[in-house]
């Protein structure tokens, strides 16, 4: 048996730089740029849903993104952020703005995200 000491393994050149506190990235949703500290992983197409889609891919989204974005794609969140914000940021079953077609996408899309609703 070695009883060498061994130095640690060193981390490869890209994780290093991952935890670089100085880095900043843009968030594909919002497309503000952060400190990298304020980014999460988020999964595209969401993990919940990936049956559907097929293959997966992480990116980085800023926290708040990716929170609301929930079990959305991108394309849904896109759409969801849109009808919310001519609901103007309602809460409840307030209708605000909106047509009755749109509300109607809008309740979809709310429970996609709240994961009370199966796509066929």
């Amino acid at each position: 048996m070695n009883t060498r000491n061994r130095e640690p393994k060193s981390k490869p050149q890209n994780q290093k730089s991952y935890r670089n506190p100085n880095l900043i990235f843009c968030c594909p949703y919002c497309l503000s740029c952060l400190p990298l500290s304020q980014s999460s992983t988020e999964h595209e197409p969401p993990q919940s849903r990936q049956n559907e889609c097929g293959e997966s891919k992480e990116i980085l989204a800023c926290k708040q993104c990716n929170n609301e974005k929930s079990a959305l794609t991108k394309t849904e969140y896109t759409q969801w952020k849109q009808l919310n914000k001519i609901r103007g940021g309602k809460t409840g079953t307030d209708q605000g703005n909106l047509s009755d077609a749109d509300f109607a996408e809008f309740q979809r899309l709310n429970a996609i995200r709240n994961g009370l609703y199966k796509q066929k």
